[in-house]
């Protein structure tokens, strides 16, 4: 029932032509991004390791991950006529939100000690940045919640003014975090550690403002 709600809200938003654009923004900015980042595999903690097949997978499925996450917020943010479908569409996001990405996340944090890099979680600022990056599927949950209560209090006019605003301060802030916290390690253990997903939930949720203010 689940899965057959999220298929229906993404055939209405295909039937949208002004949402076309954020379709294809949901596949080929991850995409991108992970694309950029495998520029990082090149690095002397890569190489040395001779781990590129390791991070090959670990990066397809934090890739299928994130696509899963943009096609459901894309579904939860445009498709608000149905409130039942809504709801449906909301839990399911926040289920794989959480699942995949602490995963994911744990994964990669994993992968972390693979790599030989013990040193990022020396220190306190290294360690929670960390933390903020293995836990932020979960405040993109809440964040979910939110968004879903101001629809249903004030309505798809207040949902959009106010729940767009809402999602992308709680993306820049921990994106910001993530950029601080990785700078000094290069861009390859940046997009490694889950950073794509942020830039790519920012990117879409900007798209999907936009076009959402304009329709």
């Amino acid at each position: 029932m689940v899965t057959y709600c999220a298929v229906g809200g993404v055939v209405q938003i295909l039937r949208r032509r002004e949402c076309l654009v954020l379709m294809a923004g949901a596949f080929f900015v991850p995409l991108l991004v992970l694309g950029f980042g495998r520029v990082g595999l090149g690095s002397e903690a890569f190489s040395r390791y001779r781990a590129w097949r390791l991070c090959g997978v670990v990066r397809i499925v934090a890739g299928v991950a994130c696509f899963q996450i943009l096609v459901l917020q894309l579904c939860l943010i445009l498709v608000w006529n149905d409130c039942a479908l809504l709801v449906l569409l909301s839990l399911f996001a926040v289920v794989v939100v959480v699942v995949f990405g602490v995963a994911v996340g744990r994964l990669l944090l994993a992968f972390g000690f693979l790599m030989g890099r013990e040193d990022l979680f020396h220190g306190f600022v290294g360690a929670w940045v960390l933390r903020i990056v293995a836990y932020s599927p979960l405040v993109q949950a809440v964040v979910v919640f939110l968004t879903v209560a101001i629809f249903f209090s004030g309505g798809a006019k207040d949902f959009s003014v106010y729940g767009f605003p809402l999602g992308m301060v709680c993306d820049l802030i921990f994106v910001g975090f993530v950029l601080w916290g990785f700078r000094l390690f290069g861009w390859g253990a940046f997009a490694s550690f889950g950073g794509c997903g942020w830039v790519s939930l920012v990117v879409v949720r900007v798209f999907a403002g936009s076009c959402i203010f304009l329709m």
